[in-house]
């Protein structure tokens, strides 16, 4: 195999054969053909697969002469990735079995300050977008500061032409027209993000009642964000292409939500 270099397409076919369900490949290559490499991973296989057994069954296989798997990083990761692909396969089986399905999306909750000292940031949390994701959120943004201008004299007519502009490029204009607030027209880039948007709920009383010195505060943050987006947009390497696709647009990068607008 060596003599005719065969070892990389034979590694990516062993790659994609122990996969299951998407964890990580079962593959361990042996360095150099050694035997005792080869013991030493197929004893720790060995181990691992009985010790998952007996968790997931409760009966004790202690009785069975299991080897002791030696230390190393190698077959530490193949114990962790024997005991997830372990639990993959019985939650596959339990799921066939009772018909169950798992939901689409998991709802918990967290704290985003250490309950100690609240002034440490515990998280840093952020969307995943892609280029072309923020393209059309700065676009949306680009015309509410268009909108925002425009009508500094005249704040009332301000929602009227924010729905001219965003209907003129929507495919479904009647929904922009029923839309009562900021975040009714732009869609659903927003929409459950765990923070308070600072223009989703305005409308058109909130808009007026702020008055000019506050509506030139939410312009210039508007302002700040398009900058901003247009920064990440020129730093290639923040961008990546987890799908492969080859499609620039299709890049993404894990926006920081404070960066919303």
């Amino acid at each position: 195999g060596e003599r005719i270099h065969d070892h990389d397409p034979a590694a990516a076919q062993y790659r994609e054969l122990t996969q299951f369900n998407g964890t990580a490949p079962l593959y361990f290559p042996i360095a150099g053909g050694s035997e005792t490499a080869f013991q030493q991973t197929m004893e720790s296989l060995v181990g691992s697969l009985l010790q998952n057994v007996a968790t997931a069954t409760g009966v004790p296989v202690e009785s069975l002469r299991l080897p002791a798997p030696p230390a190393g990083p190698d077959q530490s990761r193949l114990r962790d990735q024997m005991r997830v692909v372990s639990e993959a396969m019985r939650l596959t089986y339990v799921g066939r079995v009772t018909q169950a399905q798992a939901p689409d999306v998991q709802t918990s909750w967290t704290t985003d300050r250490d309950l100690a000292n609240p002034e440490i940031f515990a998280l840093d949390i952020r969307v995943l977008l892609t280029r072309n994701q923020l393209s059309d959120l700065a676009a949306a943004l680009q015309k509410i500061l268009a909108a925002g201008l425009a009508n500094r004299t005249a704040p009332e007519t301000f929602f009227a032409q924010l729905r001219s502009a965003f209907a003129a490029a929507a495919t479904d204009p009647q929904q922009i027209s029923r839309a009562q607030n900021i975040g009714g027209m732009l869609g659903d880039y927003l929409d459950g993000l765990p923070y308070k948007s600072e223009i989703m709920d305005i409308d058109q009383d909130s808009w007026l009642s702020m008055g000019p010195i506050q509506q030139r505060v939410v312009l210039n943050n508007v302002e700040s964000r398009l900058r901003l987006y247009q920064d990440f947009q020129t730093q290639s390497e923040l961008w990546h292409d987890v799908t492969h696709s080859g499609q620039r647009g299709e890049e993404v990068y894990a926006v920081p939500l404070e960066a919303l607008p």
